[in-house]
């Protein structure tokens, strides 16, 4: 695309250079900052007064927040922060400081109340959506992290948002841009979520293929016998039936409660909830570390599982395998070391990828009221088994099954990732002056 015929310095190292016509101001000078109430999940209602959560800006808006997913009451909204329509809605608290004070713009039109740890802008002046882009452009991302505080929850404030340069050019040239962008990001949106209900089905595919394999076997003519539970069902005549402290070498261990403080490569990698995806392969993006004299009390072994004990990833798990170098784990984890005798670690990890598996998980919630599964519980967990050798049989069906849907599943998510990436560069493109788009139309059909 063009650029600008002539440019300026902005007076701001990080932004450069700007069309000559614009001009970079202070966020705090054509708008007013406000906080949020304490608003939190315990709170809400099926039915009553809309409410915006800072959850919900990470999780449920991508630039403008239009539905509202959540309610409260009435008289919790008496004393509550109301947002505008076109307020600038950043979060307050996050876990890692490149998502801190992620922006979005309320652009509904009935009242809506907002939670805590929500930091609200309320614009004078300027288009609120071409802000709102502006704000999630390269350029601001990289601002608000250089502001931001804090390791293990990261926080920002209006004192450090407000001083934040943005370029800003005429009021007609700004809703151009905002023309321009809502019409290409929507077109990059489209796609990205084709491709993620398409992993979706691939993920359906997959769990089923696991799941058939682990608690029926891969015999297909196999004789079937009661578990005597009912949500596990029929099991092959051969298989056995086990607690999970039963199929160990030692008892679960917790982990260190420890502070993830220090990043040296040099020190065993320290091992949080964080730090694995949902498929339980390590993230290279999170590290931290432990010194030896503390991490050795923790350290992990090929095949060891790892189960998240407390909070919404509560029962998720991680393989620990093929990682060079010594590794300890964090205090909200539990580590099973399998007997190999009795079961493969590999296979007692596809066991947790079962609906079983979440069976077992809802009753404990059940029974507890509230989210954390303990030592204590997990060392009960009922697992049918076949023998070692049926295990590794069953292990090598599943990968070679899953291989061609895990590779697609791959080249999908690679996909969506330099989508993400293409549409935040035409965002900061396009509010810095990088690229000329006045003259752009939409294509007619």
């Amino acid at each position: 695309m063009k650029v600008y015929p002539k440019y300026k310095s902005s007076g701001v190292e990080l932004l450069g250079e700007i069309p000559s016509d614009w001009v970079a101001r202070r966020l705090a000078s054509f708008g007013r900052f406000s906080k949020g109430s304490g608003i939190s999940k315990a709170d809400l209602i099926e039915e009553g007064i809309p409410t915006i959560l800072y959850g919900d800006i990470y999780t449920k808006y991508n630039l403008k927040a239009e539905n509202i997913f959540n309610f409260i009451s009435q008289e919790l909204a008496s004393n509550s922060k109301l947002i505008d329509k076109g307020d600038l809605l950043f979060t307050g608290s996050g876990e890692t400081r490149e998502d801190i004070g992620k922006c979005v713009t309320y652009n509904g039109d009935i009242k809506v109340y907002a939670g805590g740890d929500i930091i609200i802008f309320s614009p004078k002046t300027n288009n609120h959506l071409f802000l709102a882009y502006s704000l999630s452009s390269n350029y601001a991302i990289t601002v608000k992290a250089m502001n931001s505080r804090g390791d293990i929850i990261v926080h920002i404030y209006a004192s450090s948002l407000r001083n934040i340069y943005l370029p800003i050019p005429s009021l007609a040239e700004q809703q151009q841009i905002v023309n321009f962008l809502d019409y290409k990001t929507g077109e990059c949106d489209r796609f990205i979520s084709n491709r993620q209900k398409q992993i979706e089905l691939l993920n359906e595919q997959k769990a089923a293929i696991i799941n058939k394999a682990v608690t029926k076997g891969i015999n297909p003519n196999a004789k079937m016998k009661p578990s005597g539970i009912e949500w596990i069902g029929d099991i092959p005549e051969h298989w056995e039936l086990w607690k999970l402290k039963n199929l160990l070498q030692a008892k679960l261990k917790y982990g260190a409660n420890e502070a993830a403080e220090i990043d040296d490569p040099n020190l065993p990698r320290y091992i949080r909830i964080t730090d694995f995806d949902d498929d339980g392969r390590l993230r290279d993006d999170t590290f931290k570390s432990l010194p030896f004299d503390v991490a050795k009390e923790y350290f992990l072994k090929d095949g060891d599982i790892l189960f998240a004990r407390s909070g919404a990833t509560v029962g998720k798990t991680m393989i620990f395998e093929n990682y060079f170098g010594n590794a300890c784990f964090a205090g909200y984890l539990i580590m099973a070391r399998c007997n190999p005798n009795k079961i493969l670690s590999r296979f007692l990890y596809y066991y947790t990828k079962t609906p079983s598996y979440e069976n077992w998980k809802t009753m404990i919630f059940i029974e507890n009221t509230i989210q954390n599964i303990g030592a204590d519980k997990y060392s009960l967990l009922p697992i049918a088994v076949p023998s070692v050798e049926d295990q590794q049989s069953i292990i090598d069906f599943i990968k070679k099954e899953t291989s061609k849907v895990e590779t697609l599943i791959s080249k999908y998510q690679k996909q969506i990732e330099l989508m993400q990436e293409y549409r935040t560069a035409l965002i900061s493109q396009a509010v810095t002056g990088k690229i000329d788009v006045r003259d752009w139309k939409p294509p007619t059909k």
